[in-house]
């Protein structure tokens, strides 16, 4: 879990920083976005589908920049990945808010529950793909004959 001379102890914090930075943002939008027992429950959707589509930038912004030779600072990903993403998103409170909303008993709230399990799983694998394939496209891979020919010049 080193990085180069970044020893694992600091890793360790950078990722509780943005952990909690995740978790506090995420906090912020259930408090403005306050959900009923068996509506849909838009605080998680939101932090689920923004966190989808930034995990695919910048997990793909990173393969770009090894791509091209570069590499990020050891820190960032697991300040920014783990760390803040993982604690914007939440699975778990997803699944709670599906079984709720299933186990209720009411047809509305059942019909809620199937369709917010669908939506926010296939709305999550397209944001991260979408994501990754607008870095991609912002950002196309480098040739190496390109570079090789460059130099030789």
């Amino acid at each position: 879990m080193s990085g180069g001379n970044f020893p694992a102890w600091r890793l360790v914090g950078v990722v509780a920083v943005g952990g909690a930075a995740g978790s506090l943002t995420r906090y912020a939008v259930e408090t403005l976005l306050p959900t009923s027992q068996y509506r849909w429950p838009w605080a998680t959707f939101l932090v689920n589908m923004v966190g989808a589509f930034a995990i695919g930038v910048v997990v793909g912004a990173l393969a770009q920049r090894e791509l091209r030779g570069q590499t990020a600072p050891p820190w960032f990903r697991p300040l920014a990945v783990t760390g803040y993403l993982g604690g914007l998103t939440t699975f778990s409170t997803y699944m709670v808010e599906v079984f709720t909303r299933l186990d209720s008993g009411e047809p509305l709230a059942y019909l809620t529950g199937i369709t917010y399990l669908f939506v926010t799983t296939l709305g999550g694998i397209g944001l991260v793909v979408f994501g990754l394939t607008l870095v991609e496209r912002r950002f196309p891979p480098v040739d190496t004959a390109d570079i090789e020919e460059a130099e030789e010049a």
